[in-house]
């Protein structure tokens, strides 16, 4: 994709029901990360990097105590720093996974030139050695589905234009579904571009993960908000509930998560599809077929490797 747009919440986790973030930025110094955080993250997640404590000799150790602290009090966190490997990475998963929160990586992808412009601007203080940027550069690696994220953006400069785009899309579909339900919607929305068909099947199948956790947790939150508990007693019950405590709290309430509708567990699928109309040509008085385009909706998606393949399939026609 260009770049990350968030109308409701810039930059936020899109929570459900008290899931926190860990959102983590990768990328060599002075990529953008910092500017970044402050555009679309700053609003929402407190603010940890290494380059806020220089003198500190325990800077890892730190970070994690502040990256923890966050949590602890139900904060989104972002990661400041460079991060170029899972060295960097599996701490701050592994402490997302601690606290019930979701780990969201943000990849930056190098651009050496670029960097060294902007490093050369920056004051003497702060300024990094050119060999520190090229030793980052060697240990940079872009994060991937393996890596233990449960969601992963790509961000570039030059993603001008999309905003507008986002904010119309959101703002026609809440009218549309107020209109006609009769009832308050509000509806978020993003535009991501994909670079190749990998990139594509890659984040569709995040979000269909992302789909499913979102479903458990809503169904999770509303079956004890409808028992009596307040939202907030609702969300500390589920803060540091696992997948399986979730499925758990549902089977014993007479409720089996894999029972629930498919769309809502996998989401809907939406997709060009052409097909062949019938007609007549008035002038030849002839019968005519027509190739058209519809959207096809589809409620009943495949999971998992069957999912890739299905999605690789549908780019590939």
């Amino acid at each position: 994709m260009r770049h990350v747009y968030r109308t409701a919440a810039p930059g936020g986790t899109g929570r459900m029901g008290g899931v926190v973030e860990v959102a983590v930025l990768i990328g060599l110094q002075a990529s953008g990360k910092t500017t970044f955080y402050r555009a679309r993250l700053a609003a929402t997640h407190v603010h940890v990097s290494k380059d806020l404590f220089p003198r500190a000799r325990r800077k890892q150790a730190r970070q994690m105590r502040l990256v923890a602290a966050a949590l602890e009090a139900g904060r989104d966190v972002a990661v400041d720093n460079t991060n170029p490997s899972p060295d960097e990475w599996a701490p701050l998963i592994g402490a997302a996974r601690r606290f019930g929160a979701r780990a969201v990586g943000y990849w930056f992808p190098p651009d050496v030139a670029l960097s060294m412009r902007r490093n050369a601007l920056r004051p003497p203080e702060i300024r990094v050695p050119d060999v520190g940027v090229y030793a980052t550069l060697k240990r940079l690696r872009r994060p991937g589905p393996g890596d233990g994220f449960d969601e992963l953006w790509t961000v570039r400069p030059d993603g001008r234009g999309v905003e507008k785009l986002v904010s119309l899309s959101a703002g026609i579909a809440s009218a549309a579904f107020t209109q006609a339900a009769g009832e308050y919607a509000v509806f978020d929305s993003r535009v991501w571009t994909g670079t190749g068909p990998d990139d594509v099947v890659d984040y569709l199948s995040w979000r269909q993960a992302d789909a499913a956790r979102c479903a458990l947790n809503g169904w999770s939150y509303w079956t004890l908000r409808k028992e009596g508990r307040s939202p907030r007693q609702a969300s500390r019950e589920l803060f540091r509930a696992s997948v399986s405590d979730k499925n758990e709290l549902l089977f014993a309430r007479g409720i089996n998560f894999n029972d629930v509708p498919a769309w809502q567990r996998r989401g809907v699928g939406l997709w060009w599809e052409t097909f062949e109309k019938a007609g007549r040509d008035p002038v030849a008085d002839v019968a005519v077929t027509a190739t058209r385009r519809r959207v096809r909706v589809e409620r009943e998606l495949p999971m998992r490797d069957e999912y890739r393949a299905f999605v690789r399939d549908l780019l590939s026609r």
